[in-house]
């Protein structure tokens, strides 16, 4: 029987499952607009509008693997971007009202991230050694601490790395898929 891992690194299987992103994604915005609910779109919205600031700094502060991730939101805690998506997606999840969507989507989103962080720090100390390695005896994995990484810039932003990882994008979509499920909530009920 395979493991997660050999599942989970799949090149085929990945392949397909990048190509099943946008699909996927429109068909979650469908439920999503078809089931909010108008009492849980508020709470809703405060949850996944907190992932969106920190989508887009973390989305500024990275070097494109040219250099370890220390700035920005790093300083505080290794996988912000994580954290981000977690709250959007948590958020709009939550605007349906349906705990038993929560159910699914918190442990199954705990996995991934889980997988996904241990692979992402293994290939970031093959990279760069012990400078990795100091950095993540400092800065927590998800849980930001208050006392940041002395070696990060907190006001450092790359609107290149910004560009390239997709942040006008998220900058618009967001917004306007917040006003849609508002529109559903209280419009259309």
């Amino acid at each position: 029987m395979p493991s997660i891992s050999d599942v989970l690194d799949n090149a085929a299987l990945h392949k397909t499952l990048l190509g099943l992103r946008l699909p996927a994604a429109l068909g979650l915005v469908a439920v999503l607009l078809l089931y909010v609910d108008p009492h849980w779109f508020w709470p809703g919205l405060i949850v996944s509008a907190l992932g969106l600031p920190l989508e887009l700094w973390t989305s500024g502060a990275i070097r494109a693997r040219k250099a370890l991730p220390v700035d920005g939101p790093y300083m505080f805690v290794r996988h912000p971007a994580h954290i981000a998506r977690f709250l959007l997606i948590l958020g709009l999840v939550s605007m349906t009202g349906m705990p038993w969507l929560l159910l699914i989507y918190v442990p199954l989103y705990g996995l991934y991230i889980g997988y996904k962080a241990g692979r992402e720090e293994a290939e970031l100390e093959d990279k760069f050694g012990t400078q990795y390695l100091r950095y993540s005896k400092r800065v927590p994995r998800f849980v930001p601490t208050l006392r940041p990484y002395e070696e990060g810039r907190p006001w450092y932003f790359n609107m290149k790395s910004f560009r390239r990882r997709y942040g006008e994008i998220v900058l618009v979509v967001f917004p306007v898929l917040y006003v849609a499920c508002y529109v559903a909530a209280f419009h259309f009920r």
